[in-house]
């Protein structure tokens, strides 16, 4: 595979997870002493394809990494704001599994400050 592919693959999946990621985002606020209000309710978290290989479109198995994380913000006056989100992929050819959850994790990240600041 050229160079060219590679780097459109990448671009594709980047976008792809990007999108996902944002599909399973989780967001509530709380009022003091007050239950939880959801703000967006995302997917629920899947736990069935973790740590386990899944077939591919093309036939193969691969290895799936998956990561959930989470962040609370003190908005003042007793209120808070939460985000949590999840996301899974596979296990890139040319990548170990630590390196695969660190792509994921970055995605993540990105998705909780973006929420983060929305909130702004």
């Amino acid at each position: 595979m050229g160079i060219k592919n590679l780097v459109k693959k990448n671009a594709e999946s980047q976008v792809r997870l990007k999108k996902e990621a944002s599909e399973n985002t989780t967001t509530s606020k709380k009022r003091g002493k007050d239950a939880q209000v959801p703000l967006k309710q995302g997917k629920p978290l899947d736990h069935t394809p973790k740590h386990q290989a899944r077939e591919t479109t093309d036939g193969t198995c691969k290895r799936v990494v998956g990561m959930s994380k989470g962040c609370t913000v003190n908005m003042e006056n007793y209120e808070s704001f939460r985000v949590d989100v999840w996301l899974t992929d596979f296990v890139l050819p040319d990548e170990t599994q630590e390196e695969a959850l660190d792509r994921i994790s970055e995605i993540i990240d990105k998705q909780i400050q973006e929420e983060v600041d929305n909130l702004e």
